[in-house]
């Protein structure tokens, strides 16, 4: 079990991706509450294909590569507006600045929706020099961190940041940061 933002969650596990040794133990949990949350909503979009991989999914799914919709989010024009945007580990693969691609996905939202981001730490230096210097017009979460024991605790920014990404004994981020923009 792992708290996150005063909830309690199990840890995911999934042999695909090796789920329960990464992030994306935490990753999907908190994705997936967000989504029971707010499943009422009838336009959702998933930047990223992650979570089909552990499950049903009925939303849209927007991935360059693998996705039911595979566009580009920075050119991509959808004919409708989101209510709820969802992205797990994706953005910070995307080449483009991270206040480009918030604006982006702001712009997909409807007047009242919200976007969920999560994104590990130290693999993108954009990402990690924007959310510090608190010029990225998004509201952190929260961040977790990898310790010692192999349990996944809540940190501060700054905490999340400084971890390394890929270090040898853990070929995976350290810290994981959850963004909600809307």
């Amino acid at each position: 079990m792992f708290r996150f933002n005063g909830r309690q969650y199990e840890y995911f596990e999934h042999p695909y991706n090796r789920a329960a040794e990464n992030m994306r133990t935490l990753e999907v949990p908190i994705i997936r509450e967000v989504l029971r949350q707010t499943y009422a909503f009838d336009d959702i979009l998933e930047i990223g294909n992650v979570l089909s991989h552990y499950g049903n999914t009925t939303w849209d799914i927007l991935d360059l590569k693998e996705g039911p919709i595979k566009q580009d989010l920075m050119t991509w024009e959808p004919q409708i507006r989101y209510d709820l945007i969802v992205s797990i580990s994706t953005v910070e693969h995307i080449g483009a600045s991270p206040e480009d691609i918030i604006s982006k996905i702001r712009s997909l939202l409807k007047l009242d929706g919200k976007a969920i981001i999560t994104l590990p730490t130290g693999y993108n230096p954009k990402w990690d020099k924007s959310l510090l210097s608190g010029e990225l017009d998004v509201r952190v979460v929260g961040c977790m961190e990898l310790m010692q024991d192999r349990a996944w605790e809540e940190c501060s920014l700054w905490n999340a940041i400084k971890k390394p990404y890929l270090a040898d004994d853990f070929p995976w981020s350290k810290a994981l940061v959850v963004l909600r923009c809307d």
